[in-house]
């Protein structure tokens, strides 16, 4: 068993880097598309927020 051990950690590996920038996720998909879309709607309705308000105060300075 010492003779296999030494083999197997003498042996040399393979090192693998990947570097990949993922839009659509390959696990936990059901939470990154609820995070993902609860976001959305809050971006959504801050822009709607802010155009509401803006239109509100330049008819309210008449």
């Amino acid at each position: 068993m010492d003779g296999i051990g030494k083999i197997v950690n003498e042996k040399p590996k393979n090192i693998v880097q990947e570097r990949r920038v993922l839009l659509f996720p390959e696990h936990n998909v059901r939470e990154y598309y609820s995070v993902v879309l609860r976001w959305l709607l809050y971006i959504i309705i801050a822009t709607y927020g802010y155009f509401l308000l803006k239109h509100i105060v330049d008819h309210w300075r008449l």
